[in-house]
């Protein structure tokens, strides 16, 4: 059983004011910062604030405390740190991946995109396709649930498909798609498959070579850590990409896509995040030598305890029959709740949630394509993290009761 206490024990944020006393559920727009995390970002910007990698001691604590947050990461994830890329942003990081392969694509090639992403991972696509000529294809949602039904993907698809780029999960619809399944349809037709994780990994810490993406990317700041974005990229893409780095730096592959050197700090400061997933593994048991292995154990703790104290919350939905984009009791929904009442505006639930101390939000927020394919502007997202409780899942649902 998930100790929730011991883990909000980890967060500073929880032993003060207002936070200790809300319900934070803006977690799928960024998660608070451990302890660990906290104390390794201000130990590099207190001491070591420098130009990484010199000779001085300063420099080279800095250049080590670098080397460390990658290979932390990289070993969270269970893949070489060759191919993992960490830039400013997942927007950035897929940016940058459209330009490097603009050479790869002309016209005559097919590019895939869904109204079910995020922003991020559509308007690089169809900049892609403006510039070189490139056919989009579009591979739709039901507009009654916001989800993507894969047997729809067989009528986009063709030999000429050059890219697919989808969500692993929506951040509305927030419903796990089969990646693993789409990407052998993809690769059938020798497409690069690029998948988007950021709402995804809060939940399902990822297993990269099991997606079967040629890249894989996510926002470290929605899974407990600083502003950065990661992305795991196949040796197959990252062989034909062009660079986008400096060109003294693009024989070496992990910088190949690093067009704008992140925060040094930031990266730094990653060792806390393998800290704070290494003590709830600590604390619960799970002795897994692997650190992706043992990674992937604490997330599904975490993702065990939101999924019973949602459920009440998804009982009730399902009672009041108050729409849910990607629908309130599927069976592969993470614990993220988009409502589109019909009652109450979204604002309007977001208002009467903030009265009893429970922070939320009412946005499209970046899926808009999404929630226009949906007939709605923006929903009231209740999105989960693994340090909220059940006390806070009972102030949400007096709410819901009064609005409906």
């Amino acid at each position: 059983m998930f100790d929730v206490q011991f883990a909000r024990s980890l967060f500073p944020a929880f032993e003060k004011e207002p936070t200790s006393t809300w319900g934070f559920f803006e977690n799928a727009g960024g998660t608070y910062l451990p302890a660990s995390v906290l104390d390794r970002y201000t130990e590099f910007l207190t001491d070591f604030k420098v130009q990484p990698y010199g000779n001085n001691p300063m420099a080279r604590r800095a250049g080590d405390a670098m080397d460390a947050g990658r290979e932390t990461l990289a070993a969270m994830l269970g893949v070489p740190i060759d191919r993992l890329t960490i830039g400013p942003s997942t927007t950035q990081n897929l940016n940058t991946l459209a330009h490097g392969l603009a050479r790869l694509v002309g016209p005559g090639d097919e590019v895939v995109v869904t109204d079910q992403d995020h922003e991020a991972n559509i308007g690089c696509w169809v900049r892609l396709c403006e510039a070189t000529g490139a056919t989009l294809r579009w591979w739709h949602v039901d507009p009654a649930t916001g989800l993507l039904d894969p047997a729809d993907l067989d009528g986009v698809l063709s030999n000429n498909t050059a890219i697919v780029a989808m969500t692993h999960v929506s951040n509305l619809a927030a419903v796990e798609n089969p990646v693993h399944v789409i990407a052998k349809k993809v690769h059938t037709v020798q497409g690069y498959f690029i998948v988007d994780g950021v709402s995804a990994a809060p939940h399902i810490w990822p297993d990269v070579e099991m997606t079967g993406a040629d890249a894989y990317t996510f926002s470290l700041y929605k899974t407990y850590a600083p502003h950065l974005g990661a992305m795991v990229c196949s040796d197959r893409l990252l062989e034909r990409i062009s660079p986008q780095a400096h060109f003294f730096n693009a024989k070496t592959p992990w910088k190949r896509l690093d067009a704008a050197g992140p925060d040094h700090a930031a990266i730094g400061a990653i060792v806390g995040l393998g800290e704070f997933f290494d003590t709830l593994a600590a604390h619960h048991g799970i002795v897994e030598d692997d650190r992706s292995v043992r990674s992937r154990a604490v997330s599904v703790l975490m993702r065990n305890h939101e999924t019973a104290i949602a459920a009440p919350l998804v009982n009730l939905l399902v009672e009041l029959d108050i729409r849910v984009i990607g629908t309130a009791d599927h069976p592969d929904k993470v614990a993220n709740f988009a409502l589109a009442p019909t009652a109450v505006s979204a604002r309007g639930v977001v208002e009467r949630l903030e009265a009893v101390k429970i922070a939320a939000k009412a946005d499209h927020f970046y899926a808009a394509r999404l929630a226009a394919a949906c007939g709605i502007e923006r929903a009231a997202r209740i999105s989960f993290a693994h340090y909220n409780t059940a006390e806070e899942i009972d102030r949400i649902a007096g709410v819901l009761v009064a609005v409906a």
